[in-house]
């Protein structure tokens, strides 16, 4: 008996130390994070600035956390001492005091969690807003195809090299089986694999620069099977599948690779036609595809790979005009033909303008340069003529013309019933805008010219050899020195005087007056505009 009332006794002691005990550490558990908490507001209260935006200087929920931090412990350590003195009359307190406190750290962690997730959940939506934002207020944002086009030509082969990639093409942005209304760029791949590692990860955007503009491009992954990559050149293209291309593009087409049109027709290798269905461009000429990109071998369309080809035919005339800058004219009653130059204007003092055809003095006025006269000078026999529908017509009247070491040039009054097209032949929209003077520039960039003579019948293209020459032309069977005036690779015979030259973005250098062997002689047309003081119809 008196063991077992020592064995409870101690039992009892044992309980009521280690009631002690926990009640030691729960006081010193409160002194020491109140303390710690004091201490640390003091500290960061003497940091704080009045101008910081939370409490006491702080970061952003620090005063939450301590809160939290502080309502977890002391749950702890009163769970601890209710466990250790768990006698039946304090059992009741135990579990409601308990219960309060849980109910009030969950809400409290809930809170702050919550708040927390809630703050990090509105950063990302604020960060995707303003990239929105951004991108929405970007030119870039939904890139015209015509630039994604010029951009594919100038790439394609360096991307699929680079991304690893079968082909690249134009396509609309798709996600999870919905097609967005977003031009994109394309890349076909056998597998999403093939572009993991960094040096063929396919970027969110590719960037690209356009007249002067920079584009992002977004792009789009696509893939593929083996047998759809060997397949893209091997399916069957028909004229109904290049008329549905043609419905979608056409427009896009004609204003980015600069054609006349655009047609669903068979190849043509050289005046045969074959039975290979393609996308026919037809272009002014084929050397000259002025300001736009060069025509390729193949257009994609719905994993087809469309051959292309190019067919070049003379600037059709306007219905109404009766001859063209770069037909046959002549002198009635002489036999010396040249080339239609320019149609050119004066400004009359009405308002009105005067309009005139320009040539070489040679060409305009033979019958004074036969007689030894450099100047013209009003004469009973002035017409210029040329062949309208067959028939030897005048066109125009003389009124001024000069030759000297620097010129070569007269001006023919047009005949108010007859209408001249100033589009030059073979070069539909030429002349544009605006005139070409020749540089030593020009002579190292070896400068592309053009031209079309009445005698040629045909675009010729040449290149600037040197700024000026003083090359000596043989007039009457003596020959002149002429000064200033422009070599270039030989685009022209005789009967091509007078016809215009243009550069690589139809801009007006000249007119062609002489040729030997392996140059051709141009004056150039601010000599010729300062002279006469005359000012050129663009077209």
């Amino acid at each position: 008996m008196w063991c077992l009332s020592s064995i409870k006794q101690t039992n009892r002691m044992d309980k009521s130390d280690g009631s002690m005990i926990i009640s030691i550490l729960l006081i010193l558990g409160v002194l020491v994070v109140g303390i710690n908490i004091i201490r640390f507001l003091i500290s960061s209260g003497k940091k704080a600035k009045k101008d910081d935006p939370y409490a006491l200087g702080l970061p952003q929920g620090s005063v939450r956390a301590v809160l939290s931090i502080s309502l977890i412990l002391f749950f702890i350590l009163i769970a601890l001492f209710f466990y250790n003195d768990s006698t039946f009359e304090k059992a009741e307190l135990a579990e409601s005091t308990l219960t309060i406190l849980g109910t009030l750290v969950i809400a409290v962690s809930s809170f702050y969690f919550g708040i927390k997730a809630t703050e990090q959940g509105s950063k990302i939506a604020k960060d995707t807003l303003k990239d929105l934002s951004d991108h929405s207020k970007s030119e870039n944002q939904n890139v015209p195809p015509e630039i994604i086009l010029k951009a594919i030509a100038q790439n394609k082969e360096l991307w699929k090299q680079q991304y690893q990639s079968e082909d690249v093409k134009l396509g609309k942005k798709q996600s999870a089986n919905t097609q967005f209304d977003v031009n994109c760029l394309q890349f076909l791949v056998k597998s999403k694999l093939t572009y993991v590692n960094t040096k063929s990860a396919i970027p969110v955007f590719v960037y690209f620069t356009a007249d002067s503009k920079n584009y992002s491009i977004p792009t789009d992954v696509v893939v593929i099977s083996g047998n759809e990559t060997t397949s893209l050149n091997e399916k069957v293209v028909t004229l109904n599948l290049i008329d549905e291309a043609l419905i979608e593009n056409k427009e896009m087409w004609l204003k980015m690779y600069g054609a006349e049109d655009i047609l669903a027709a068979l190849k043509v290798k050289g005046e045969l036609r074959q039975k290979v269905p393609c996308i026919q461009f037809i272009v002014a000429c084929k050397s000259n595809q002025l300001d736009t990109q060069i025509i390729p071998k193949y257009i994609t369309y719905q994993n087809y790979n469309i051959p292309t080809d190019v067919v070049e035919k003379d600037g059709a005339g306007i219905d109404t005009s009766d001859i063209q800058v770069g037909d046959a004219v002549w002198r009635q009653g002489t036999t010396a033909k040249g080339t239609l130059g320019i149609k050119v204007y004066r400004d009359n003092a009405d308002g009105s303008k005067t309009d005139f055809l320009l040539s070489c003095y040679h060409v305009f006025c033979s019958s004074e340069l036969s007689n030894g006269t450099k100047k013209y000078t009003s004469t009973s026999n002035s017409s210029i003529v040329a062949k309208i529908n067959g028939n030897t017509t005048e066109i125009a009247k003389v009124v001024e013309g000069e030759l000297n070491t620097k010129l070569d040039a007269a001006l023919s009054e047009i005949n108010s019933n007859v209408s001249v097209d100033n589009h030059l032949k073979g070069f539909l929209g030429i002349p544009k805008y605006g005139i070409r003077l020749i540089t030593n520039q020009e002579v190292i960039d070896e400068t592309t010219v053009f031209t079309y003579g009445a005698r040629t019948k045909k675009a010729i293209s040449g290149t600037v050899i040197s700024r000026v020459a003083s090359p000596n032309i043989k007039l009457n069977g003596k020959k002149v020195r002429f000064k200033n005036v422009i070599p270039v690779t030989k685009i022209s015979v005789k009967g091509d005087s007078g016809a215009m030259v243009v550069d690589d973005k139809g801009k007006i250098i000249g007119i062609i007056f002489a040729s030997d062997s392996k140059t051709s002689y141009v004056v150039p047309i601010l000599e010729i505009i300062t002279h006469f003081r005359i000012k050129i119809y663009y077209a």
